[in-house]
């Protein structure tokens, strides 16, 4: 039985890094911009891969912040 994380930062910071897994959401949203792209409209599915293309950025940049430890949200200021 493998011990539990003491911070739930180290559970984040266990996950594999490098894995294609976590960009699952952004290869669909290609998938069906494609899709689309040939059934019905090539503008509405040239959006659509645009937007597979944020997520995959958003992706890598959460990923690069949990590799070096750094917070992946900003605190929110007290009033």
């Amino acid at each position: 039985m493998s011990p539990k994380p003491s911070h739930p930062r180290d559970s984040r910071a266990a996950a594999p890094v490098g894995d294609w897994r976590m960009f699952r959401p952004a290869i669909w949203v290609g998938f069906v911009g494609i899709a689309i792209m040939l059934l019905l409209s090539f503008y509405i599915g040239l959006a659509i891969v645009g937007g597979a293309i944020g997520i995959g950025a958003r992706i890598e940049i959460s990923r690069r912040r949990v590799g070096r430890g750094v917070p992946t949200r900003r605190p929110r200021h007290r009033r």
